[in-house]
């Protein structure tokens, strides 16, 4: 599972994922910079068991599909030096924390994959000093590695008899944890609600992140549509504003536009839309978009945040969504640390 912390500029990010960092994988160097390729991601893998980037600004395409297959397991064969014919294999699956000052999971797959949490600003009567926060730290540490313990042993033993009403994507860790439950002091699916919402969260910014799904949202609010993929793009760029058409991201061609639409599949249906393929018909095969009867609908905007439709005051969708789950670290924090109090308002 991947961990992301964003938030503005010294929020403690760096500092949370540091913590995290020496609880479960000490390291002389805890924060590492963007790799350069797969292969240098993966050398990372295998030295460390804990993989933690610092200071993302943006992920590139190549990047984030690595960071799905390295949070679920995944390798890199090439030949070897001096050899013609042998072949090494890197192989690897590890926990990942990312940080960054933007919303740096766009992409469904990887949101899909993480656990994003916004760092809230710290003000100046609440800021501490390094030394200062790492001798309260210091000073806990073995109570929050017991308290580690306590929940890593609660997970063993119940984790067989964890059963999960829906099983979300990352099914494992959603069963580990939430046996380990008794041992946080949550009540039962306490984890499993968290988790639902920050994955509609994720799903909210990877629609938010693509050109095309505004786009999409108005087409499905005028009713069903229906046509080939070369007719649908032809659809969303008579919708569009010439700004979005510019996009790099913006499909070029009807397969760049179906590529676009089955990685974003999960979250259209989030936010209420349903794309289908239908039964090829001669040389096309038409494609159908359709707001889904009785689904909550979230309204994306390319520029700018989303409102939830369902909201009767208007407040802002980012600060429902993220709050349960800041609480929800914070408490668990506190739970570990006793005296410490929230890391992401108070490192």
């Amino acid at each position: 599972m991947i961990l992301i912390l964003h938030g503005v500029q010294g929020a403690a990010k760096s500092t949370v994922a540091r913590v995290f960092r020496s609880l479960t994988d000490p390291s002389r160097s805890p924060l590492r910079g963007e790799p350069r390729d797969q292969q240098e991601l993966l050398i990372t893998a295998r030295n460390n068991w804990v993989v933690a980037v610092d200071n993302v600004s943006h992920l590139q395409p190549w990047l984030s599909d690595s960071l799905c297959r390295l949070s679920t397991g995944g390798g890199l064969g090439k030949r070897q030096l001096y050899t013609d014919q042998d072949e090494i294999v890197l192989d690897a699956q590890r926990p990942l924390v990312l940080t960054g000052i933007t919303e740096i999971a766009t992409r469904g797959d990887l949101a899909d994959r993480a656990i994003i949490v916004e760092q809230l600003a710290i003000d100046d009567s609440g800021r501490r000093s390094e030394d200062e926060f790492w001798r309260a730290f210091e000073g806990v540490r073995p109570q929050i590695l017991g308290a580690l313990f306590d929940a890593v042993a609660s997970a063993v033993a119940n984790e067989a008899s964890v059963v999960l009403d829906r099983v979300p994507r990352m099914a494992d860790p959603t069963r580990w944890v939430t046996a380990a439950e008794p041992a946080l002091g949550w009540r039962p699916g306490t984890f499993h609600e968290a988790y639902d919402r920050n994955r509609h969260e994720g799903q909210v910014i990877a629609l938010e992140a693509s050109p095309i799904a505004e786009p999409l949202q108005e087409l499905a609010r005028r009713g069903e549509w229906v046509g080939s993929a070369a007719d649908l793009l032809r659809e969303l760029v008579g919708i569009a504003t010439e700004a979005t058409t510019r996009d790099r991201e913006w499909p070029k061609n009807p397969a760049a536009l179906t590529a676009s639409l089955k990685r974003l599949d999960p979250s259209l249906r989030a936010a209420g839309i349903e794309w289908l393929r239908l039964p090829r018909k001669g040389s096309t095969r038409p494609q159908s978009i359709r707001a889904i009867v009785g689904a909550p609908v979230t309204t994306v905007r390319t520029a700018g945040r989303a409102i939830d439709r369902d909201t009767d005051d208007g407040r802002d969708r980012q600060a429902q969504a993220h709050t349960p789950n800041v609480d929800l670290l914070a408490d668990a924090i506190r739970i570990f640390g006793g005296d410490i109090e929230s890391m992401g308002g108070r490192a």
